[in-house]
């Protein structure tokens, strides 16, 4: 027998920033929210939100995110680039018009808008696995866990990169780069030395590769590249020890966590249909050197949210239409930038451009 997981007006799935915003903004308006995630250990790495996510903070209302205490976000300086040749571009965050961009661990990012969308009347529950959709009358049957069934009017699809409930109701992925990323954390002597969070880009032949550091003394080392040999611990540590010899070579350093991930550039053949939609890294993932994807997050999630009250409240599918164009645009203007910088780069191979 199914246990009862409860009716809901919105199930989201997937509790990212993504997820965990729109579920915030659908609560707040009065809607029966629930949010599933599967249960996986978080791990704690660095990325970086540009100062043009600061509009769409603001239009969230959490400008207090930023400034309180506890803030997941911290000061970020800029980014220097090294593109080959000795070719060196600087990129002041204070030169911006909205002067400042932020370093961000993920984890407790993520964990801060969790709070924020339960605070907000969300239902948070942790899952292991999803094992049935189904529809009925004008919305859907989910059950997790073998046993456990939700039943909501609406779904919305914030499960990362995966997709899982979009691609498992007919959406295809379209993809345009084929990348993989491998990452490791660095602690020590050597880390607290730094000073400055700033973000530092490097191309090699193979790929290229970013380093932050965090106020918290540990600095993220990612290598990007179309290659899979990178996808082990060994091969990493060697690709990033010719890269950044002062941390894997020096006893002031340490490894504290190493990353392997999908680092694909795709968008869905379409982010939404009847009684769902897919937002965030589930619609469209970003290849990194865009810096798009956390700041996507924060915007497309309430564009998301607007569209699916839309529907909730009007049944109107045009909103759903709207809103696959509006991401489509969005991610067809990110992947021009990745061509324009990936096409400059006349000793990377084809794949990467």
């Amino acid at each position: 027998m199914l246990a009862e997981g409860g009716h809901f007006d919105v199930l989201v799935i997937g509790a990212g920033p993504a997820g965990s915003l729109t579920a915030r903004a659908l609560s707040m308006w009065g809607f029966k929210t629930a949010i599933v995630q599967k249960d996986v250990e978080p791990v704690k790495f660095t990325e970086v939100l540009p100062p043009s996510s600061m509009r769409a903070i603001c239009a969230q209302g959490l400008v207090n995110l930023i400034h309180s205490s506890h803030s997941p976000l911290s000061p970020c300086s800029g980014v220097t680039s090294h593109w080959g040749e000795g070719r060196i571009y600087e990129d002041d965050f204070i030169r911006r018009p909205e002067s400042g961009g932020w370093v961000v661990e993920r984890t407790a990012l993520d964990a801060e808008l969790q709070s924020l969308a339960v605070s907000h009347g969300a239902i948070y529950r942790k899952i292991q696995s999803i094992d049935h959709i189904e529809t009925y009358e004008n919305g859907w049957i989910i059950i997790v866990d073998d046993d456990v069934s939700f039943t909501c009017r609406f779904v919305i699809d914030a499960s990362g990169r995966p997709s899982t409930f979009a691609r498992r109701v007919g959406a295809k992925r379209q993809v345009t780069s084929k990348l993989f990323a491998g990452g490791i954390n660095f602690v020590g002597q050597a880390v607290d030395d730094i000073g400055e969070s700033r973000l530092f880009v490097k191309s090699h032949p193979e790929g290229w590769s970013y380093s932050i550091s965090h106020p918290e003394h540990y600095l993220s080392a990612v290598l990007v590249s179309s290659s899979s040999s990178i996808k082990n611990k060994a091969s990493l540590e060697k690709a990033l020890g010719k890269i950044y010899p002062q941390y894997v070579d020096s006893e002031a350093a340490s490894l504290d966590r190493v990353l392997f991930t999908d680092a694909s550039s795709f968008i869905l053949d379409h982010v939404a249909g009847e009684n769902w939609l897919a937002v965030g890294d589930a619609a469209a993932s970003f290849d990194p050197i865009t810096s798009q994807g956390l700041a996507n997050a924060f915007s497309s999630s309430l564009i998301a949210a607007h569209t699916c009250r839309e529907f909730l409240l009007n049944r109107n599918f045009l909103a759903l239409e709207a809103y696959d164009k509006a991401i489509r645009d969005t991610w067809s203007f990110s992947d021009s930038g990745r061509l324009h910088v990936y096409q400059q780069q006349d000793q990377w191979t084809e794949s990467l451009r």
